[in-house]
């Protein structure tokens, strides 16, 4: 679970969370920070930068990995 800690309401942020369609809370704080499994990211850029790349993974995951589609593995040309 994400944890996103705020001293004032940050509606970007938040948005962000909610698209991204993850378990997360947003709590108030003395500081801008998230908490994510584990690991606590400060200040608002390291924070999109850290969903920036949350967003890649869960769309390369939800894309090959949840998906009743078959596909192509490129480096064999199998099918699935």
């Amino acid at each position: 679970m994400l944890i996103l800690h705020t001293p004032a309401p940050h509606p970007e942020l938040s948005e962000r969370l909610r698209e991204l369609v993850v378990a997360h809370r947003i709590e108030t704080g003395e500081q801008l920070c998230l908490n994510a499994w584990g690991d606590r990211i400060e200040g608002e850029t390291a924070i999109h930068r850290f969903l920036d790349e949350l967003e890649k993974e869960l769309t390369f995951d939800r894309t090959f990995f949840q998906s009743d589609a078959c596909y192509m593995d490129p480096d064999t040309g199998k099918i699935c």
